[in-house]
């Protein structure tokens, strides 16, 4: 209860800070008559109906408080609200991923530095995947640098099924974001998969097989993204490279 009641006076806190100064006419006309500031009122009916969820142990409820804050993420007071909710230990994977959505949808780069903190805490749970596919919604050149360095360490990790998978949604993610730079970041990122492949014609020992299948999984998530970008057909890395080495400088997204 004491930790509950540490959560939620920091929300309040935070509700506080971005309803301060906010005076005005009311419609009526009543001079001297506050508005009611939407971001401080959202935040307080949020903290209300969280608090209640909690309380309950109802995740449902937890979920559906995070509504209030649909169209409002462009307020820095709001993502730092939801990123607390990604970043709360106990919270259920559900809860998050609403979360995680909520700020991948709402088109403000500055929840880029929001999500890739809270992945860094859930990499271990099941949530981690679709906080790097919300990245992928917030079009920003920050976002590509980001996915990238989430991707490098772990795209040739073959014998780590779960690490493939959130390089792979990090590919994904990737493949959304229509800059030059996405095209370069996925050509160097091809040379870690294929490095140390075996040669096409060669038998694969049956205790490799899973890993090559990893691989190959890596392999075609490059494939299709850089296709989708550049309309481009290229099956190979070599061929990829060479390609963009002749048209790096000239060459336009659609």
């Amino acid at each position: 209860m004491r930790r509950l009641r540490g959560w939620l006076s920091g929300i309040l806190v935070l509700a506080v800070a971005s309803g301060a100064g906010a005076q005005g006419v009311g419609p009526s006309g009543e001079g001297g008559k506050q508005q009611e500031d939407p971001i401080k009122a959202a935040i307080e009916k949020f903290q209300k109906e969280y608090g209640e969820g909690q309380k309950k142990k109802d995740e449902n409820m937890r979920a559906t408080a995070l509504d209030v804050f649909n169209g409002m993420c462009q307020d820095k007071k709001v993502v730092e609200i939801v990123g607390k909710v990604l970043s709360t230990s106990s919270e259920t994977v559900m809860v998050k991923i609403k979360a995680a959505t909520l700020l991948g949808q709402s088109g403000n780069p500055m929840a880029i530095a929001t999500l890739e903190k809270a992945f860094g805490q859930n990499e271990k749970n099941d949530a981690a995947m679709e906080i790097v596919r919300q990245i992928g919604g917030l079009q920003d050149k920050s976002a590509v640098k980001t996915l990238e360095k989430i991707i490098r360490p772990r795209i040739n990790r073959f014998d780590d099924e779960k690490a493939c998978g959130i390089a792979r949604a990090g590919i994904d993610a990737l493949s959304r974001q229509r800059f030059i730079e996405t095209v370069e970041a996925l050509i160097k990122l091809f040379e870690p998969v294929v490095s140390g492949k075996p040669a096409a014609d060669a038998t694969i020992p049956p205790e490799e097989a899973e890993k090559e299948g990893q691989r190959n999984q890596s392999e075609g998530a490059l494939l299709a993204a850089l296709s989708g970008l550049t309309g481009q057909t290229l099956q190979t890395y070599d061929e990829w490279k060479q390609w963009w080495s002749k048209n790096k400088k000239t060459f336009k997204l659609e």
